[in-house]
């Protein structure tokens, strides 16, 4: 059984009180109110419901764009699972404390608009192809050998995988000390050979 995430609104959250140890919501992190005006604390999140509801990412294909819309990525390929890179290239790339990606058959991926791409040695030694819009620089996706036929795609770039549970943590020896596990998800030390 896959793990679904649950919405909850900002209303049902307890305030200055002790938070919870878990909320149910559509983000792997829900913020909330330490009791303290204006300091917010990250809790993971993910709990089985009774009766999961299909994931919004069974329609095909999955589009998405970058920030500026310039570049549109195309997946013909369904994905029930997502993973977070905690590395510290992915960190870079995406401007925050982990990745969200899916890996996806480069054969079912189409990205059209302008993008750039740059190359960096992984600290495995492999080289990581990063691809990136040329216009507003949104990472769009990377590519490396141990991927095979496959390549990594940014999911933040498209609104469907929203709902898609988060199944494998990578490099969780690198990730942020406010960081929790996201509950339920293999953690994983770096990357697996």
């Amino acid at each position: 059984m896959h793990r679904h995430m649950v919405p909850i609104s900002s209303s049902q959250c307890r305030f200055n009180s002790t938070p919870p140890t878990h909320l149910q919501v559509y983000n792997p992190f829900a913020f909330i109110h330490t009791g303290h005006p204006f300091r917010l604390r990250l809790y993971p999140t993910a709990l089985k419901t009774e009766n999961p509801q299909p994931s919004s990412n069974s329609k095909m294909p999955h589009k998405g764009a970058c920030l500026c819309g310039q570049t549109t990525i195309e997946l013909q390929s369904t994905h029930e699972e997502q993973i977070v890179c905690h590395c510290t290239d992915c960190r870079q790339t995406s401007g925050s404390a982990f990745s969200t990606n899916v890996l996806a058959p480069k054969k079912d991926v189409t990205i059209k608009g302008p993008v750039k791409e740059y190359n960096i040695k992984a600290a495995s030694g492999n080289t990581v192809t990063r691809v990136f819009c040329s216009n507003c620089g949104s990472a769009i996706s990377h590519l490396a050998a141990p991927f095979g036929d496959a390549q990594a795609i940014q999911t933040g770039n498209f609104s469907d995988f929203a709902k898609v549970p988060i199944t494998t943590e990578l490099f969780v020896k690198d990730r942020w000390t406010g960081l929790a596990p996201v509950s339920g998800a293999a953690q994983v030390q770096a990357m697996p050979s």
